[in-house]
């Protein structure tokens, strides 16, 4: 799942005795941690663009540098960047056929409120984390709004 993931991209003009790349992140901009290594392409003399998928990011603002070792061991870090992922989003399914609601979220110990159309609310229900689905089979048809944190989003029972 592409939306769970940081891409990270960079390029060289040209390149001399490149072994490799090492990806490295950091929480604080202090203290990184190597997360990935790309291959380099040794000599070149032409842009070469290379890039790379963190499939863990950190939620909130991460650090991420890039060491670049030459095949002596000899090394260099590029800047600091940083990233900043949003948090606490997530997506429903339209309603299905068999009543489901289907919530897709990376949001740990959320709780799940659904309104009506007037705002009362129909149904409060704490969940452990992640990908949920929700049996809503027995409400009436209408517009309804789940609300997860601070975000809202309107879906229609059939």
């Amino acid at each position: 799942d592409l939306g769970k993931m940081t891409k990270l991209y960079f390029g060289t003009e040209s390149e001399t005795n490149n072994d490799y790349f090492t990806i490295e992140r950091s929480a604080d901009g202090r203290n990184f941690d190597a997360i990935g290594e790309i291959k380099g392409a040794g000599n070149s003399n032409e842009y070469i663009s290379y890039d790379f998928y963190d499939r863990n990011p950190l939620n909130g603002l991460s650090f991420y540098r890039i060491k670049q070792v030459d095949f002596d061991s000899k090394f260099e870090y590029s800047d600091t960047k940083s990233v900043k992922r949003k948090s606490g989003s997530f997506t429903i399914s339209s309603m299905q056929a068999d009543g489901n609601l289907h919530i897709k979220t990376d949001i740990e110990d959320y709780t799940v409120h659904i309104c009506n159309n007037v705002g009362q609310e129909i149904i409060r229900t704490q969940m452990n984390s992640g990908d949920q689905t929700l049996n809503l089979v027995n409400l009436k048809p209408g517009i309804y709004f789940v609300t997860i944190g601070t975000e809202t989003l309107k879906f229609f029972k059939i």
